[in-house]
């Protein structure tokens, strides 16, 4: 017997068979931002002087999203770069990148004849263990080299004639979530179908099969769907304006690392029109009269979709792109405010914040949590106000005087069990809660261990509001840059296979050894 994730959509809609038509698809706009310039000679005049209010005063008074503008941006001093592939990102924080990004010669089988053992003395990451080679590389990078329809016909086990079964191992969790995702986003299949007429009816409004076409054009991504065989075919043909996406000529989105997106980076792509069958009679007379734009929701539909990528649940997003360390958020509209510069702002200063907390949690690096209060006199010395009733619990009046009880035989029997007669583990009373003095719970994960990344006197900075004493080995950690990747989509075998190789490469480098890390501070 087998178990699917319980939110597993795969199987359970035919789309060859006609069903209430979904929402239509959404166009996907990214985001496009004119950062302003930061300082790079000495620290921003807005740190140093004293009129005009400070980074924490201004952070505090922020109330609502609308209050975050170009003067946040202006406040945290950063270097925005524009979008760089996986070789120039690690080239930043190391002079041999190609030691940890795979080189591209690995999507490919590697040569048996050639191939060496293990020698000792190999290099070993943080964790004591070896770094995977080739041979470990490509046995997952193979799984999501695979088509769409057939890694999809595998989770619903449907034949495939004559080709081999493929085996998903490391990558089902992500063809899984995959598949959801192309039950809301991909439109390849779509086929929008008007209302049946009765052709007894001599004034019913003839619909027009060619409304089909509209139906076709989109932004979204495309891939193959376990279809009985069939691969689909796309021709290109022009979308119409009103359905082009929005594409900023340079987008930016501070995601840091190479973050595979949630959102399609295609252009506008449409399936070919269909041929509309002859008219019939009443529909030639009618031909000079004005067209009615076809009423979709009454009719029927065939094809993938259940849903577009607005309705689309985030924990679909959450199980299928790997996030390092920000967010993936469910945002695939910017601009839709009437201000796309605004909206913009308000992802990267979303975005630089994840970073921030990100990296003011890896500072704890060799640090012991101090809790709340602890040391301090309200959590070490006893003291009642005095007030009339005497202290809480002794029962000089207090509302919470405990009420008299006639003691029983069954209660000194059964003191201390329960009905079952399991020992009876007792409540502590309010009483006994508020004399009781600690400092607060610890908000530190013991588990975790915290390694610190980035520029310390840059944090040290935006949380103490303190500038450092004697000037920094660094001469620009008051203006930490941003890089960023292009956008990846997950429905393309390339893109994802791209996506892939870069998260291996980041992984690999921020897993390196303290003696790599040694090497690296010395040679910078």
């Amino acid at each position: 017997m087998f178990q699917f994730s319980g939110g597993l959509l795969a199987g359970q809609h035919d789309n060859q068979k006609e069903r209430s038509p979904p929402a239509r698809p959404i166009p996907v706009t990214f985001p496009s931002l004119d950062p302003p310039e930061p300082s790079l000679q000495a620290p921003p005049q807005s740190w140093t002087r004293d009129s005009g209010p400070g980074v924490a005063a201004h952070f505090l008074g922020l109330k609502k999203p609308s209050d975050v503008n170009l003067d946040t941006l202006a406040l945290l001093n950063v270097s925005f770069q524009p979008e760089c592939d996986f070789e120039t990102l690690l080239a930043s924080v190391s002079d041999d990148a190609s030691s940890y990004l795979p080189p591209r010669s690995w999507l490919k089988a590697p040569d048996q004849n050639t191939a060496t053992a293990t020698e000792p003395g190999t290099k070993l990451l943080c964790n004591g263990r070896r770094v995977p080679d080739h041979n470990e590389f490509y046995l997952r990078a193979r799984e999501v080299c695979f088509s769409n329809g057939d890694a999809f016909a595998n989770l619903t086990r449907k034949p495939m004639g004559e080709k081999v079964p493929l085996r998903l191992a490391h990558f089902r969790k992500f063809w899984e979530g995959l598949d959801n995702m192309a039950y809301y986003w991909d439109n390849s299949l779509d086929e929008y179908l008007p209302p049946k007429l009765d052709v007894n009816d001599g004034n019913a409004d003839s619909v027009s099969l060619d409304h089909r076409d509209e139906t076709q054009a989109s932004t979204l991504p495309t891939s193959t769907s376990p279809s009985d065989g069939e691969p689909r075919k796309k021709v290109k043909t022009e979308p119409t304006t009103d359905e082009k996406a929005i594409m900023p000529s340079d987008p930016v989105a501070s995601n840091g690392a190479a973050l595979p997106s949630d959102s399609p980076v295609s252009a506008s792509r449409a399936l070919p029109a269909r041929a509309a069958p002859p008219k019939a009679p009443w529909e030639v007379n009618a031909a000079a009269m004005p067209e009615k734009p076809a009423d979709l929701s009454k009719g029927s539909y065939k094809g993938y979709r259940i849903g577009n990528g607005a309705e689309m649940p985030d924990s679909y997003r959450l199980e299928t792109g790997p996030v390092l360390g920000v967010q993936c958020r469910a945002d695939t509209g910017f601009g839709s405010s009437g201000d796309l510069q605004a909206d913009s702002v308000l992802d990267t200063v979303r975005e630089l914040g994840g970073l921030l907390l990100l990296a003011q949690e890896r500072a704890r690096e060799g640090k012991t949590e101090k809790k709340a209060g602890e040391g301090k006199w309200w959590t070490t010395t006893h003291r009642w106000g005095g007030g009339p009733g005497g202290e809480v619990g002794e029962g000089k009046g207090a509302s919470d005087a405990p009420v008299p009880h006639q003691a029983t035989k069954a209660d000194h029997s059964m003191a201390g069990r329960s009905r079952d007669g399991s020992k009876l583990r007792r409540k502590p009373t309010p009483a006994e809660i508020w004399k009781t003095l600690k400092p607060g719970n610890p908000l530190w994960d013991p588990k975790v261990v915290y390694e610190a990344i980035g520029k310390d006197h840059y944090l040290q900075f935006l949380a103490e509001g303190t500038l450092p004493q004697e000037p920094p080995a660094d001469p620009d950690w008051f203006s930490p840059k941003l890089q960023r990747t292009r956008w990846f989509d997950l429905f393309d075998v390339d893109d994802r296979t791209e996506a892939m190789r870069g998260i291996w490469g980041i992984m690999n480098y921020l897993m390196r050894t303290h003696e790599e890390e040694d090497v690296l501070m010395t040679n910078t």
